[in-house]
């Protein structure tokens, strides 16, 4: 009953978020403009977004939520964050079939370029994977380190083009800065679903070059985040 309740809530959080941000972004602001479907547009932001959230805000306290059982039992410290991070793509699995029955209801068709989703979804999956690594350990030294994270992944969330369409920062931003926020690898994974999972969708970079970014951020978050984390395991749950 627990477990079928946060499941429910894992997909009532992001679609009670993207109803909220539609009135404040897409109504009062009129962000939508220039976007031909505002509404799947938004909520693929809003969904893509949340599971990386989600992974980060529990991971930071896996360490010290469970120092009992760390210094109770000898196990690889590194289950913890990656069993974080299991339970959210699960959750993640329920959250992609109601956006997709959400993009579908706004008009968007089901083409061929929907079986991307499985390979955009495994990449952010294992650098989630890393990047609950490296909360981990970074939340396991730095106490005060979790009050930071919901302002940490606010101003994320604001630079990744979750609200508004990404090509906006090309009218206020260029050079290095443009660079660095096109390179986000949130903004990267929103806008490799939002190209797979509707048509007429302006990109902040040619897909090619978003899937080469997916890969590389894959590959060093997720590689990186597990040798970080392994080079602190001997000194998880002492003190």
């Amino acid at each position: 009953m627990w477990r079928q309740r946060r499941v429910m809530w894992q997909v009532l959080t992001p679609l009670i978020n993207a109803a909220v941000y539609y009135i404040i972004f897409g109504l009062v602001l009129d962000t939508k403009r220039g976007v031909d479907n505002f509404v799947p547009y938004l909520c693929t932001g809003v969904f893509i977004f949340q599971f990386t959230q989600s992974v980060v805000q529990a991971g930071i306290q896996s360490i010290s939520g469970n120092l009992g059982l760390i210094r109770a039992l000898h196990f690889p410290r590194a289950s913890l964050p990656l069993a974080i991070t299991m339970v959210e793509i699960r959750n993640m699995l329920a959250s992609m079939a109601v956006l997709m029955l959400i993009v579908l209801a706004r008009g968007e068709p089901l083409t061929w370029e929907w079986l991307l989703v499985v390979p955009i979804f495994l990449l952010q999956s294992i650098f989630n994977a890393g990047l609950a690594m490296t909360v981990t350990r970074l939340g396991s030294k730095v106490a005060d380190f979790k009050q930071l994270v919901p302002f940490i992944m606010r101003i994320w969330m604001y630079g990744s083009a979750v609200l508004y369409p990404a090509t906006m920062f090309a009218k206020k931003l260029d050079g290095w800065q443009l660079a660095l926020v096109e390179t986000n690898p949130l903004l990267v994974f929103i806008e490799l679903m939002r190209h797979a999972l509707m048509e007429n969708v302006t990109l902040a970079a040619p897909a090619p070059a978003l899937w080469a970014e997916a890969i590389g951020w894959t590959l060093l978050v997720g590689i990186g985040g597990f040798i970080n984390f392994w080079r602190g395991e001997k000194g998880y749950g002492r003190g």
